[in-house]
């Protein structure tokens, strides 16, 4: 919770005038004694919406998500202050930690390729690349584990298929046509019977981060940011392929557990609310809400995602 704070507060701190300019602030906000820097404030706005939108749960429970977030805004963090070799240290380790976490080395020699002030092209190809491999060490070290223990260095990979899940022509195919995700919220909000929020929920998660980062990201978000905001939900959404078990089911696995690192989305609700602050309470109430019954069922036992 304090690394996402701290970065959060950064990215707002560099990215102030976007938020809205200082005459727009004391004409929508006259300012108080206790009123906080608009930074600041739309870091707790991230904050609150982190650990208290209806994924949450993950964040709280004997999963890697927790681990993940820590690991993603301390990269995000490092790529920020141009802490380029620190960064891929990071990434190295989150590549260990989540199949996510290997989409951290391209945002790194990408950002490093636009960002950097090396003025060698060759040198700067290089170096770039040299952090992308640097940032895939823990997913390679853990390759090695698979193939030692279970002669298969590709075990995680092969063993989806006892899911029906993973990427195939037919999974990208069946993504790639937005009818699928779209049905497959309509049957959860009409037509399931009795009515099951966390499936409800799951189905909507693969509709709306693209909507909010294609119309907020390119305004709220860095570039790297972006880019993390877009693989982070396209990875799962094309791996699973709304496919589940048996095929054709259309029901979606661990939708849930993905987006509750969704940090980008996050950031956008903060600079939102930071300046409509009317309307992220009745939001954040409701999310918190979502939260505390899913808590709840997930402490029955149920499966939340």
């Amino acid at each position: 919770a304090v690394m996402v704070f701290l970065y959060a507060r950064r990215h707002f701190h560099n990215r102030i005038p976007l938020l809205h300019s200082a005459g727009e602030l004391t004409a929508a906000h006259p300012t108080r004694r206790w009123d906080l820097p608009p930074a600041d404030s739309a870091a707790l706005w991230v904050l609150a919406f982190l650990l208290y939108n209806p994924c949450g749960v993950f964040l709280y429970a004997n999963y890697t998500e927790s681990l993940f977030v820590l690991l993603l805004a301390a990269f995000l963090y490092a790529v920020q202050g141009r802490h380029w070799v620190t960064a891929a240290l990071v990434a190295a380790v989150a590549s260990a930690c989540r199949s996510q976490g290997v989409l951290f080395g391209p945002i790194l020699a990408v950002t490093y390729l636009l960002r950097s002030d090396m003025r060698n092209a060759v040198l700067k190809v290089a170096v770039a690349t040299g952090l992308g491999v640097l940032s895939e060490i823990g997913l390679l070290a853990y390759m090695g584990y698979l193939q030692k223990t279970f002669h298969d260095p590709l075990a995680f990979v092969h063993a989806q298929v006892y899911w029906n899940v993973g990427i195939n022509p037919t999974t990208v195919l069946y993504a790639m046509n937005p009818a699928n995700a779209m049905s497959h919220f309509l049957q959860y909000l009409f037509y399931a019977s009795p009515r099951d929020l966390p499936r409800l929920w799951e189905a909507f998660c693969l509709l709306w981060p693209p909507i909010v980062l294609l119309v907020l990201g390119g305004r709220f978000l860095s570039f790297e940011l972006e880019m993390a905001g877009w693989l982070m939900w396209g990875l799962p959404y094309v791996s699973n392929a709304l496919a589940g078990s048996p095929p054709g089911s259309s029901q979606w696995m661990s939708m849930g557990r993905f987006m509750a690192v969704l940090l980008p989305a996050q950031i956008i609700l903060g600079a939102v609310f930071v300046r409509f602050r009317w309307a992220g309470i009745p939001l954040l109430a409701t999310a918190a809400a979502a939260f505390g019954v899913f808590c709840y069922k997930f402490g029955l036992g149920e499966w939340i995602g």
